[in-house]
């Protein structure tokens, strides 16, 4: 999406919030990187959409606690992973289900589902995650 296509859904209500400024693994670089990455794309962000973008879903959903502590200290107040098991309500970090270009309407019922089905796409998501490597790079253009 183009920054004047954002700006438009923003307009109708939908949060515009980070990922990274590369799609880089942030658990694969040093601080100073993550840090200029948040840093990075929130400013951008925010100049691009005019408001505020307080959460951070880690690209690949890898994190740590260093990764955790650097986007509260850049203004961040959320971050998602892509483990579901996260979901707890005093974490700063919280899990999220992924839908994916191969996912059908049964499926994303599953995953939003309990029993053995919503386990299924669990681990069909943590294959996927797995595979991806946090090799592929996305650089936003306007």
């Amino acid at each position: 999406m183009t920054f004047a296509e954002l700006r438009e859904v923003a307009s109708r209500g939908m949060s515009i919030q980070s990922h990274g400024h590369s799609h880089r693994d942030f658990t694969r670089m040093t601080t100073v990187e993550v840090r200029e990455e948040l840093s990075k794309s929130k400013s951008i962000l925010e100049d691009k959409i005019g408001k505020p973008v307080t959460e951070i879903c880690y690209p690949y959903g890898r994190f740590n606690s260093d990764i955790e502590e650097i986007a509260r200290e850049l203004g961040y107040t959320r971050g998602w992973s892509l483990n579901p098991a996260h979901a707890r309500n005093d974490a700063f970090t919280r899990g999220r289900w992924c839908v994916y270009s191969y996912d059908s309407p049964l499926s994303v019922r599953m995953k939003l589902g309990r029993g053995p089905f919503s386990r299924i796409e669990a681990i069909k998501q943590g294959i996927t995650n797995n595979l991806s490597r946090g090799e592929r790079f996305a650089f936003w253009t306007d």
